[in-house]
This record gives C-alpha cells, structure tokens and sequence, in this order.
C-alpha cells in the first residue's frame, strides 16, 4: 500500500508498548531486586556474624560500608522499580485517554448511525451550467416531489455551475455549492441563499467536497488551479470559519468521489481525474484522524470513469456505478474484492449515489430517481416530471 503522510506525529499503538515494558522490563527489575535482597540477606547471615567489633577489625567497617552501598542498592532499585510502576501507570492512563477518544468516536457514530435516515433529495436544475434557477425536492419516504422557493440573487458573484458536481455539501439546515473563492449557501428553512467569501480562499474550480457531520468540518480535496490539477485537502469549519490546509492526496486530482465513513472517521475516495485525459485508477483512503492518504486497491485493467459511489456501513462496502457502461458494483473494503451487482434499469450521466441510511441507494437522472434495495439486489424507477437539462444533486442529512 502507498501513503502520503502529512504529518509525521501519527498515533502510536500505546497498548503494544505497555505489553512490551511489562513483559520485558519489568521482569529485569524484580530480578534485580531479588538478586539485591538476596544480597542483602547473605550479608545480614554472613557480615554480621562474622565482624569482630570488639576486637576492632577494620574489616567490620569495611562490611558496614559494604552494607550501606548494598541497602543504597536496594533503595535505589526500589526507587527505580517506584518509577517503572509510574511510568506504567502514566502510559496505562495515556492509553485509557486513547481509548475514550475512540470510544467517543463510535458513540457519535452510534448516535448519528440511529438517529441519522436520509429524508429528501435534493435537485438543483437548469438549462445552462451559468443558469441553475430550479430547485425540487424529493421525499424518499413517499416517493413525492415538490418544487421549492430557489432564487439565486448572487448567480452573478457566485458564477457557474460548472465544476460544482461533487462540491455540494449538506447539513440538517443549509446546502453548501463551493465554487472557487466563493461558497453559496442555502438554508433548507427559510428557503433563501447567502454568498459566503473567505479571504484565505483561493480559485481552485472542480473541487470535492465532504462534510463531516460529526466534527462539523466541510473538507475541500484536490480540484484544478490555473490549469494546475491540486492535491491539496483543506479543513473549513462552517462554525468558526477557520481554514486551514489539513493534508494533502496521493497526487493530483479532481472530481473524486467521497464516500464518507463516520464509524471509522475515514473518506475514501475514487474516481476522478489525474489529468487532461487519463483518470484515477485506484481507491484511496483518507484518515480524518491522523491526516494520512492510503492507497487500499488498484484496478489491474484500465476503468471507464467511477461518476457514482457511495459507502454502506451494513456490509463495510463502496458502491460504484460506471456510467457509461451501466455496470453496478460492491467493493468490499475488509476483502478487498469486487462483487457485480444488478444493473440499474436505465443508463444515466452524470449523477451521485446516495445512500439513504438503511437499505437504500439513489441515482438521480434527468427523467427518474432510480433506486437500489441492498438486501434485494434489485432497482426501481421513480419517474420526476420536471423541466431540465443539467441536474445537480446532493441529500439531507
């Protein structure tokens, strides 16, 4: 496997060096303090009873300073062994702090595991890339569709569409569309836009974007500067504002897809492009925690380009769909193997796949929202009547 490391200070496994100093060290120490007492006993059996005080022997006082150096040896042996024990207690109590983070980070994967279904699909439609003027939303749990309140009054600051495919980003409350040094923000509630700028922003263009539900991040990965592929991944809380460039990809790309692991605080990412005519041709893994890139599968025949994926925690598994050849397929991430699935019922273009939570997976087209039950293997169409030729799409968390 090949990783890029950012950062150098990557957890270590504490728990193996605390087995490592008790099986070891700790077994040197009783020994020399059992060698020390016994020393110590010998002399008290044999010293004492063999000093001559009353003759005045100048041995005595040789056995008496013998002793004081041997019970300095023992205290300091007790002294040393006191220190092993805090040192041991201290990487013990380390651990345990290791451990509560984990721990905290599967209890908020539980939470959000139990309390997180997917409700709606977002649509962002129009006819032109420079003019998305249309926004319906699509409840998963009716099958119904409705057209919502969607003017964009900052169309002309933000710019286009383009490039925006896998840069939107949802929480509970707003839609976030990244593009360049502005980000538009929509808020689900009261149905109104907002042009968000930031002055550490640069002009990157066909970036992807995540965003972390359980930290509260959006993270912002590779994309194209001044006709420059990036391999930069970036932090932006959308709390606090602060920005910062956290780690960066295994090389240059854009238009990766992210599927978003929040048991293992992981992204992987696949597909995409790495330049102007060959695409990535690998699955990697992003680890939120220690800022690392690792490279867990490469395909050993070149792939038409991975437009769709998506990650069910169920079965540990990516779903990828090839667009351009219908094919649908399970990556098994523990095995790493690849499994063909049922093909959806219609080719589609460019899409995402959206995981629903429970058993579910949409592919949003032009004329129909597709949908794959897991447990069935099987797809269904969901025709949506509405007026578009380019669709963008992203879903409520």
């Amino acid at each position: 496997m090949f990783t890029a490391n950012f950062e150098t200070d990557n957890i270590n496994n504490i728990g193996n060096s605390i087995s490592s100093i008790k099986n070891n060290d700790s077994i040197n120490n009783s020994n020399n303090i059992n060698n020390n007492n016994n020393n110590n006993n010998n002399f008290n059996s044999s010293s004492l009873n063999g000093s001559h005080y009353n003759n005045n022997n100048n041995n005595s006082i040789i056995n008496i300073n013998n002793n004081n150096i041997s019970n300095n040896n023992i205290n300091n042996n007790i002294n040393n062994n006191n220190n092993f024990n805090n040192n041991i207690n201290n990487n013990i109590n380390n651990n345990n702090n290791h451990n509560n983070n984990s721990n905290n980070i599967n209890n908020n994967y539980n939470n959000y595991n139990n309390n997180n279904f997917e409700q709606y699909i977002y649509l962002f439609c129009g006819n032109d890339h420079n003019d998305i003027n249309s926004l319906y939303r699509f409840n998963i749990k009716n099958k119904s569709i409705e057209k919502m309140q969607f003017k964009n009054k900052n169309q002309r600051e933000f710019g286009t569409f383009r490039g925006s495919l896998f840069s939107i980003s949802s929480t509970r409350e707003s839609i976030y569309i990244t593009n360049g040094k502005s980000c538009l923000k929509y808020c689900l509630n009261s149905e109104k836009t907002k042009l968000i700028t930031n002055g550490q922003w640069d002009n990157t263009m066909y970036r992807s974007t995540f965003y972390d539900k359980i930290n509260d991040h959006i993270y912002l990965i590779g994309g194209l500067l001044n006709d420059q592929l990036q391999q930069s991944i970036y932090r932006w809380n959308i709390r606090t504002g602060e920005y910062i460039k956290y780690a960066k990809t295994n090389g240059p790309i854009l238009e990766a897809q992210l599927c978003y692991s929040a048991q293992e605080n992981s992204i992987y990412m696949l597909g995409g492009w790495i330049s102007d005519k060959d695409y990535n041709q690998q699955i990697d893994c992003f680890n939120i925690t220690d800022r690392t890139v690792t490279t867990i599968y490469k395909f050993d025949k070149k792939q038409t380009l991975f437009s769709h994926s998506c990650y069910v925690p169920k079965n540990h598994s990516l779903y990828i769909y090839k667009w351009k050849i219908n094919q649908f397929l399970r990556f098994d991430i523990k095995t790493k193997t690849i499994h063909p699935l049922a093909s959806c019922l219609k080719k589609t273009n460019f899409s995402r796949l959206l995981f629903d939570g429970d058993d579910s997976i949409y592919l949003p087209s032009n004329s129909s929202i597709f949908e794959y039950r897991c447990s069935t293997n099987s797809w269904s169409e969901n025709q949506i009547n509405i007026d578009h030729k380019y669709l963008y799409t992203t879903h409520r968390f």
